[in-house]
């Protein structure tokens, strides 16, 4: 099942964007395993974005 999260690294040109084998798919729980800072966010509206600013604050962002 499809959660609808995506999670980019943000330093990736549009060129590396654009090529489908730079991109993997994984269970969000295995994210979550990882980053469990995430974990309150993932009930969030649909249509929602984040950005984490440092190790320990993620915030809002306006899409």
């Amino acid at each position: 099942m499809d959660s609808g999260w995506c999670f980019m690294w943000g330093k990736g040109s549009q060129k590396y964007m654009d090529d489908s084998a730079n991109h993997e798919i994984y269970d969000v729980n295995t994210i979550a395993n990882y980053y469990p800072d995430i974990v309150d966010f993932l009930n969030a509206p649909i249509g929602s974005a984040f950005e984490r600013k440092s190790s320990v604050n993620i915030v809002a962002i306006e899409g």
